[in-house]
């Protein structure tokens, strides 16, 4: 975590990798050094439409979590519902349900019913067409479909259907690849509406031209849908 000496802020922003060893401190503060030098060249960002990078925004993923939930889709209540077995999204995009990946702390191989499926990484959109919903196994057995190994059990409640961890798929297309993006690093406050329409205030972001960090963008708001997205 940061905060800037002049800022009224409680902090900033900050950095975060994942190591599997004991991580090169130098090469650490060499990689992160520039977020540092762009914070300070706030730039205004005047595109009414640029390609936006997100760093694990939780917000998205939570609209698969909810809408892909087997038992909204049986009842007509989620947004994906009427576009099952549909190519709605773009052929770039899948997404895919991890339950067992030890090599990226993923060990689930059993679901809160302990049920365990046959693949660990379960294709829910592949290539842009939405395959299948998330279903333990009380509502596989009511709506006569195939659990999906994809339930959660608090200790006082009964199963609940929830993902082990969503995974969408790289493109292969980085930010060296495109010519000017946006890179969100800090999100906050913004939500889905059942239409799929997302308004998403950015507190923290980067602009990037040709591979290369720019500066800071000032604060703004994100709106889109999970369509476009």
């Amino acid at each position: 975590m940061f905060k800037h000496k002049n800022s009224a802020s409680i902090m900033d922003g900050g950095f975060a990798n994942v190591y599997y060893d004991y991580p090169d401190m130098d090469e650490f503060i060499s990689k992160f050094s520039q977020h540092l030098d762009a914070f300070n060249n706030v730039i205004p960002l005047e595109d009414d439409s640029i390609p936006v990078i997100f760093w694990q925004d939780p917000t998205i993923m939570s609209f698969f979590a909810r809408h892909l939930n087997g038992e909204l889709i049986e009842l007509k209540s989620s947004y994906f519902s009427s576009k099952m077995n549909t190519k709605f999204f773009s052929d770039k995009f899948s997404l895919y349900d991890i339950n067992y990946d030890p090599e990226h702390h993923i060990a689930n191989p059993f679901d809160g019913d302990g049920y365990a499926r046959e693949k660990h990484i379960l294709p829910l959109i592949e290539d842009g067409k939405i395959l299948t919903g998330m279903y333990d196994l009380r509502r596989a057995s009511i709506y006569k479909r195939l659990p999906t190994g994809t339930s959660t059990r608090p200790y006082n409640k009964s199963s609940e259907i929830y993902p082990n961890y969503l995974y969408a798929k790289e493109t292969g297309v980085s930010l060296n690849d495109l010519k000017r993006a946006l890179f969100v690093l800090i999100t906050s406050g913004g939500d889905f509406q059942d239409d799929g329409s997302i308004s998403l205030p950015v507190q923290l972001g980067y602009l990037y031209e040709d591979g290369e960090m720019k500066g800071r963008v000032q604060e703004l708001m994100l709106n889109n849908t999970i369509e476009k997205m």
